[in-house]
């Protein structure tokens, strides 16, 4: 494109018709091919993603794995305020075309942490859930333990160096 750029513009300055006509074609064709490239999506990443969510106080991050395999570790807060499992997780969730979440990971028992959880457990198909056994008899931990075995998730105590693998 460079060279055929260069020639057009480097030709001798006559005003020939067929120059006119060249350059201008030449600069649609530029034209059309920059809007198709940004306009045709591009395959999906096949690389793992990290996404840090918006939940106020307390933390939730979801994973893609390179297979399209959700991991969510942490849901944040449900206070009376609002719910950051059913108003920002299962939402997002949602946008990035999750319908299962393969691992959801409780990183402790406090309720900034496990309180969105029973929302994202209600909302969708969950495979494994992992969390630190240290029961807590708190009211949102306990919803949480009880949405998971309402969901039908499988529930593991995890403990110091155990592993998960995904996707190989």
């Amino acid at each position: 494109a460079l060279a055929v750029a260069w020639w057009l513009w480097r030709t001798p300055r006559r005003a020939s018709l067929w120059l006119v006509a060249a350059r201008l074609a030449f600069v649609a064709c530029l034209l059309a091919w920059t809007t198709l490239f940004h306009a045709v999506a591009l395959p999906a990443c096949r690389c793992l993603t990290v996404h840090f969510l918006d939940v106020g106080q307390g933390d939730a991050v979801a994973l893609r794995t390179p297979a399209g395999r959700w991991i969510l570790i942490d849901g944040g807060p449900r206070t009376p305020q609002g719910d950051a499992g059913r108003r920002v997780v299962v939402p997002f969730l949602r946008r990035q075309g999750a319908g299962r979440v393969a691992l959801v990971v409780a990183t402790h028992a406090h309720a900034d942490h496990v309180g969105g959880l029973p929302a994202v457990l209600g909302a969708l198909s969950v495979e494994l859930v992992l969390d630190p056994g240290e029961p807590l008899g708190e009211a949102p931990y306990l919803e949480f333990l009880a949405a998971t075995e309402a969901a039908g998730a499988r529930w593991v105590a995890a403990w110091a160096g155990d592993r998960v693998e995904l996707d190989g």
